[in-house]
């Protein structure tokens, strides 16, 4: 999730294509904003093979300063 003015989209879609061999923004993103707009969650469905490739998708994503919370 983060502000509904910032890159998050093409933000976390960048990170998942470093980590993601077969990623498609296109067919993997969605994302839904807030009731009164202000934020964007993003949800990305995608297969992880290895526990290290979620810890650094998710490490990439905690220093990216558009993403203000992950879950």
């Amino acid at each position: 999730m983060g502000a509904a003015d910032a890159p998050l989209e093409d933000a976390v879609a960048d990170i998942l294509e470093q980590h993601v061999a077969d990623f498609d923004r296109h067919a993997h993103l969605s994302s839904r904003p807030s009731t009164k707009g202000n934020f964007v969650s993003i949800t990305a469905s995608v297969t992880l093979r290895h526990r290290e490739q979620v810890e650094s998708i998710y490490r990439d994503l905690d220093a990216c300063p558009h993403v203000k919370i992950t879950l």
